[in-house]
């Protein structure tokens, strides 16, 4: 995209999505989905082997192996022995914690599934956030969290949106205005056209920060 959402117009952001503050027809809709993917960002998984490595192989686990491997070596088995078994036993235990909590995470968020209301074909419904896409009509109001970034169209809520932008205190959102994902909406009703989804949204690029960031030489 090569616009700036939060200073263009309401007319203006509508011409560029192609579409009317009546949203889009599903027939639309799937098109844009395989253009742009789901409303998503797409995890960064680390691989079994590094999680093992990371468990094993970091300073203490071989401080305790290099211990071990000396007491050995000057005739002290039974010390070694126990600071072997003490390295296996750490980063066994270790490795099988965050397994768990991973799989846990992940059973969690398949069951928190973040619903929005969307109309499509003049007809209001209920669908996966995962499935908006630019041009979608959304509505906003109290407890909902705004599934992407959207700009308002007609009424007015307030949003905590402090995990972005660091503002302690609620932001009250109008016409033209533009809501960002993962906001929380306090009070208010709104009904917005979504603009940027997935990695594309202000919340998408700030998870990509650390990703981007290089080691300086």
């Amino acid at each position: 995209f090569q616009m700036d959402f939060r200073k263009a117009g309401i007319e203006k952001s509508l011409s560029f999505l192609s579409c009317t503050k009546k949203g889009i027809s599903s027939a639309q809709a799937r098109v844009r989905l395989q253009k742009y993917g789901e409303n998503k960002i797409a995890e960064k998984k680390t691989s079994a082997l590094r999680k093992i490595t990371k468990h094993f192989f970091s300073p203490i686990p071989i401080v305790v192996l290099i211990a071990a491997a000396l007491s050995i070596a000057i005739g002290h088995m039974e010390d070694g022995a126990m600071m072997f078994l003490l390295f296996i036993l750490n980063g066994s235990i270790s490795y099988y914690t965050e397994a768990k909590a991973d799989t846990a995470i992940a059973s969690l968020e398949k069951k928190i599934s973040v619903m929005a209301r969307v109309l499509r074909n003049k007809r209001w419904e209920k669908i996966g956030s995962e499935l908006l896409v630019p041009g979608d009509l959304i509505e906003l109001k109290g407890g909902n969290i705004v599934p992407a970034d959207a700009k308002i169209i007609e009424g007015s809520i307030e949003v905590d949106q402090s995990a972005l932008t660091g503002e302690s205190l609620p932001v009250e959102l109008k016409s033209s205005s533009l809501a960002y994902a993962s906001s929380l909406v306090q009070r208010g009703l709104a009904k917005a056209i979504v603009v940027l989804t997935g990695e594309n949204t202000t919340f998408g690029k700030t998870a990509k920060l650390p990703q981007l960031q290089k080691p300086q030489s």
